[in-house]
């Protein structure tokens, strides 16, 4: 037994956890509240303001798209005449530093004027710069400062003293300018006014997404948090996440709060440079039947060039086992070609079961366990971790979790298709688009939920304003076949984003996001024994394959995995499929773009003849049922099985 790890512990190498505009500064001139931050030329900032942080409270949007200031690093915003009884006569200002709150991640900072009479107080180990003793609240223990006598400026001990309470006047001290700055001056600033106001709660977000404390060249090893920040005024926000050329290398999370930290394991890269980027969207407010409308701003921040570096990676990691038979695959890469290394084994409460060992001279790692060990069999274990190391390190593996959905019936399908296009001319051609793939349910036998109004056609997703109650009906009707224990095969055409399908994630009658999926499925978090995995799903609609939406539907979330890494780990393959981009449907609200539809018609007669999935996708362009069509197969990722037969491992046992 190797002296390794009795509880597991990851190495969490964190970007600097700044929260929003840094050095974000707070100043009252006169009757004004001044803020002003470093910038950069081009971007654009979002200022919103509240009187407090009760939950009666809410944010109020002072300026959007403000442009950063030209011919200085510095943008200043004036929000004027927000100090009661300001008395301008002379004197200076005080000003504060704004820094991050944990609660919310929001910047956050309280304009309260300071007096500029009095004594002032600095830490006595020098830690510290000297502020006005005032602002210590009474019965403040002032031993550890020293405070200075305001006639002579000699300094002096604190100890032994605190601060004596002493009457509140009725209203906040005005602070005091010999020459008021004029509004916006200085910088570029901007100006709006709000009479007979009280300061209060600033925070300050640039347009867009942004990834903070993380620069070209930076060297990110084991499991990294990274913050992002994510701005805009409208909306609410759907999604965050950090992507390489278009796809996530984060952790799937439900988060949707718009700063904090997302997880990068970086051992599931490979090692060199990585061109990473923060990708955010945001819903916009409103139903569906509004003209056609994009339901969603995205944002992607510029690309930062990082280094992964690690002596051990787990790129080709196999994230679950067992489904089929009792299997498990291990594979890791060193950065050595040439080396000799090891395996540890422990079971999920830690404990040590055994080891492989072997040599590599190309820095490939792998071995295929059969769940025996010197002890006897652990059939019944929900996960497993590897200790796998070389004489130049180790590192602790993911987890590998036992995949309990062993099926009872053969796979039905769900099909339909959301009737966002029924006014466009042409728009019909959808519709049989989407038939095709009933048709293929029915000729294997299969159930397909729910029924269309005719035999052989998809059902229909009514698409009305919010007085309509059809769409809610319909939307009912396919999450209720979506969920049936026997469907494990869909196909969806209509509206979606990378975090669910439909128009609008923030009508839930009408949409059906990932976090439903992830609570009605019980794919995530993995190791659930009531879990609901596809084999097989389409979702045609924008952005699906840059999500998680592959994890919620119990697909695993690695491009085209050849079957043998399936049959090693025991799990019946499984394809997911979805646009990497914003596929166009309609031009211009008047016509469908008729290569949409010829390609997915002439995917399905490949499919349906015997292509498998990854090929069917790639000869579709070029027919055979329509000739050269204007769409390129590689915007759509597969995830899982690359080459998933139409009707192959569908069965109760898929015969692998």
């Amino acid at each position: 037994m190797r002296g390794v790890v009795g509880a597991v512990a990851l190495t969490i190498v964190s970007a600097v956890p700044t929260f929003g505009i840094e050095r974000l500064q707070i100043s009252v001139q006169c009757s004004n509240v001044v803020l002003s931050w470093p910038s950069q030329a081009g971007e654009k900032y979002i200022v919103q303001y509240r009187p407090d942080l009760t939950s009666t409270s809410a944010w109020t949007t002072l300026i959007t798209e403000m442009l950063a200031a030209t011919g200085t690093n510095v943008t200043r915003y004036v929000h004027s005449n927000m100090v009661q009884l300001a008395n301008c006569g002379g004197g200076s200002y005080g000003a504060m530093s704004a820094g991050g709150s944990a609660t919310d991640f929001l910047t956050l900072a309280k304009a309260r004027p300071v007096a500029p009479a009095g004594p002032l107080a600095r830490p006595a180990n020098g830690s510290g710069g000297a502020v006005p003793l005032k602002i210590y609240p009474p019965g403040f223990d002032v031993s550890d400062l020293l405070i200075s006598d305001p006639l002579t400026g000699e300094w002096m001990s604190g100890a032994g003293y605190s601060i004596r309470p002493t009457p509140r006047p009725p209203a906040l001290e005005a602070v005091q300018l010999a020459a008021p700055a004029p509004p916006g001056g200085g910088g570029g600033g901007s100006f709006t006014s709000n009479s007979g106001a009280e300061t209060g709660f600033y925070r300050v977000v640039r347009q867009g997404a942004r990834l903070l404390g993380v620069t070209n060249g930076m060297v990110l090893s084991g499991v990294v948090a990274i913050f992002v920040e994510a701005g805009n005024a409208s909306g609410e926000l759907a999604s965050l996440s950090i992507t390489e050329a278009g796809s996530p290398v984060s952790d799937l999370s439900t988060r949707t709060a718009p700063f904090g930290p997302v997880t990068v394991d970086t051992t599931q890269m490979t090692n060199g440079a990585h061109q990473i980027s923060a990708a955010a969207s945001w819903c916009l407010p409103g139903g569906e039947g509004q003209g056609g409308v994009n339901p969603y701003i995205e944002a992607v921040s510029p690309p930062v060039t990082v280094i992964v570096q690690n002596e051990i990676s787990f790129t080709d990691w196999m994230p679950m086992f067992g489904q089929e038979y009792d299997s498990l695959l291990i594979t890791a890469q060193s950065a050595h070609a040439n080396t000799e290394w090891y395996i540890d084994i422990y079971d999920s409460s830690t404990n040590y079961i055994g080891s492989f060992e072997g040599t590599t001279t190309d820095g490939m790692i792998g071995a295929v366990w059969d769940l025996r060990g010197p002890q006897g069999e652990y059939h019944d274990d929900n996960w497993f971790r590897f200790v796998v190391g070389t004489p130049y390190g180790s590192a602790v593996s993911p987890k590998s979790w036992k995949n309990w959905d062993r099926w009872t019936a053969r796979g039905d399908w769900v099909v339909g298709n959301q009737l966002a296009w029924e006014g466009v001319i042409g728009g019909e051609n959808f519709d049989t688009m989407t038939d095709g793939f009933v048709v293929i349910g029915q000729t294997f036998d299969l159930t397909v939920r729910p029924p269309g109004i005719d035999p052989g056609t998809a059902f229909r997703i009514h698409y009305a304003l919010l007085s309509d109650p059809r769409p809610d009906q319909d939307w009912q009707q396919f999450r209720q076949a979506l969920y049936y224990p026997s469907s494990r095969n869909l196909f969806y055409s209509g509206h979606g984003g990378n975090g669910g399908i439909g128009r609008n994630p923030a009508n839930t009658n009408r949409y059906i996001s990932q976090a439903e999926l992830v609570s009605a499925l019980h794919n995530v978090p993995s190791g659930q024994t009531n879990r609901h995995g596809f084999r097989f799903v389409f979702l045609d609609g924008c952005q699906t394959a840059n999500g998680h939406l592959a994890q919620a539907f119990g697909i695993i979330e690695k491009k085209e995995v050849s079957f043998g890494y399936l049959e090693a780990a025991g799990i019946r393959p499984a394809s997911f499929v979805g646009w990497n981009k914003s596929p166009a449907a309609a031009f211009a609200n008047n016509y469908g773009i008729v290569a949409h539809w010829e390609f997915i018609q002439n995917f399905q007669f490949l499919w349906g003849t015997g292509r498998g999935l990854r090929q069917a996708l790639d000869e579709a362009k070029d027919g055979p049922l329509h000739f050269n069509v204007d769409v390129d197969p590689r915007e759509l990722t597969v995830f899982g099985f690359r080459n998933l037969g139409v009707n192959q491992y569908n069965g109760q046992f898929s015969g692998m």
